[in-house]
Order: structure tokens, then sequence, then C-alpha cells
């Protein structure tokens, strides 16, 4: 055999086995990654970040020709909220609650997602970000009607409906909670000055809704985006109710576009005022909304 041919095939065999240990060695490293809580973390990220730009390209946002942005945990100093902000659809389930044709965008972010525990503080009973949520609403109605709105004035019973549908159907039922409570009391009302207009609504809000923490017993969709609940510890467990019904507060400003005939809402619904108050200098102070 031709000496050239001979070192041809010794270097080729030496690739392909070269090839195969680094190949074993990355399945390995897969393989051990996926049992560390880093995984859930890339997991979601990877993911989450695919399924919203999915989402936003036929979103009613998109249609109506109006661009949000809005600052995710990328931009903030402290570790507390999700690093972007997400977009979901749900014109078919939200007409279903309403009980007429709507159209519905949510923008939404939730607690900071640790690579090191594996899930986000969204189930951390002892975090100010536990149950906690921010981001906007697109809602529009088939019949050009004003959501949220009679004749200029405040329908808070519509207005409610909306936190209500998210936090309800989409988040906790998601996670596995089907029979839920969801109480809306309007603490204030007042005009607001937003991104240079004068005539937004701000509402603050008491709500009383259940908690994210519960056991775990069998796989969600929703587990991509938060990981899997925490192990309660056998100590305390049998005092720990599944989706315990908690306290919370919102901010909601809203405001009717007539000529695009859409409601917009930016909002935080969490447990404690200070966080709202961190949302508006940190979030919103530095959130963009783009007409055109």
């Amino acid at each position: 055999m031709d000496k050239t041919l001979k070192k041809d095939i010794s270097r080729f065999r030496t690739v392909i086995s070269r090839f195969l240990i680094y190949t074993m060695m990355i399945i390995i490293l897969v393989i051990i990654i996926m049992q560390t809580p880093v995984y859930p973390w890339t997991k979601s990220i990877v993911v989450m970040s695919i399924y919203s730009r999915y989402e936003s390209g036929y979103s009613l946002l998109r249609d109506k020709n109006i661009q949000i942005k809005i600052p995710g945990g990328f931009q903030t100093k402290e570790k507390d909220w999700y690093p972007f902000v997400m977009t979901f659809n749900d014109d078919l389930g939200f007409s279903g609650f309403i009980g007429e044709p709507m159209r519905m965008t949510v923008l939404y972010n939730f607690g900071h997602f640790s690579p090191l525990k594996g899930y986000a503080s969204y189930y951390d009973i002892d975090s100010p970000y536990y149950n906690s949520f921010y981001g906007a609403y697109g809602v529009s109605k088939a019949s050009e009607e004003a959501f949220g709105f009679i004749d200029g004035k405040a329908d808070h019973e519509a207005i409610s409906k909306v936190p209500e549908f998210d936090m309800v159907r989409l988040v906790l039922e998601s996670i596995g909670s089907y029979d839920n409570t969801f109480e809306y009391e309007v603490i204030s009302e007042e005009k607001a000055e937003l991104f240079n207009e004068t005539d937004w609504l701000v509402i603050d809000a008491k709500i009383k809704v259940n908690g994210s923490m519960h056991t775990y017993k069998a796989d969600h969709r929703a587990y991509i985006q938060y990981g899997k609940p925490p192990k309660v510890s056998p100590v305390v467990e049998d005092s720990v109710e599944d989706f315990a019904v908690i306290d919370m507060v919102g901010r909601i400003y809203v405001k009717h576009y007539k000529e695009k005939n859409i409601t917009l809402f930016f909002y935080c619904i969490t447990r404690e005022d200070a966080v709202i108050e961190a949302w508006v200098i940190d979030i919103m102070d530095k959130t963009k909304l783009i007409m055109h």
C-alpha cells in the first residue's frame, strides 16, 4: 500500500476518533448540565426568546403599527426581573372571557429567574417579586367601541377583566390552578402624564388573587418559562397551601386611542408598594411608546 495512502487513512482515523471523543464529551456535559439548575434557566431563556419573537409577529400592536419598548431585567441594576419582556396573544381566549369578539396582546415580565436555584422568584414566597408581573396590554373591540371606557369615563369592571384574565386564565391555569379567586378594589383614580400625553388615567387597586407557590405534581407547559416550583421542606410541608390566596397591589395606566381603536394598559401587579415605585422609576420612565 502506498505510504501516502496509509498516512491519509491514519489521519482520517485520528480525525474520526477525536470527533467521537469530543461528541461523547459534549453529550456527557449536556447530561450533567441537565441535572443542574442552570438547565431550566437556559431552556427558559432560549425557548421564551424564540416563542416571544414568533408571537410578536402577529400581535395586535403590530397590526396597529404601534411599538412598545419596555426594559427588562437586563436593563435594571438589581436582580429583580426576568431578562426581557415577552409577548403573547390570545384573541380567542379573551373573546370567550369577555363574551364578544376581541383582540388582545399581552407584554409581560415576571420575577428574576435564578440560574443557581433553577426557578423564578415568581415562586419565592420570601421575595418581594413573588407572584409579580409588569408589562402592557393592547385590547381592541371588534365593534370599535372604546374598551374600558363609557362616555369617556373609566369602566372599572371592564378594566379589571384584563388583569383578571391574565392572572387567572393565562398564568394560574397554565401552572395547574383552576379554582381561582380574583377580587379587585379601586383605591384611587386620577389623570396622569405619560409619554408626554396628559390624558392617561392611572389607577391604584388592591387585588386578592391566588399565589403561584404549589407542590409539583405533574409537568405544565408554563414550567418552561418559570421553572418548576421549589421543593418544600418536609418540616413545613403540611403548613403550605397550594396556590394560597394573597393580597396584592396594582397600578395601571390606561388610555384609549380612538383613531387606532385600541386601549393600551401599562401595569405592575405585586405584593409591595415599594416594588411599584421602583417599577415607575426603573421601567416606566424608560419605556417608549411609538405610534406609526
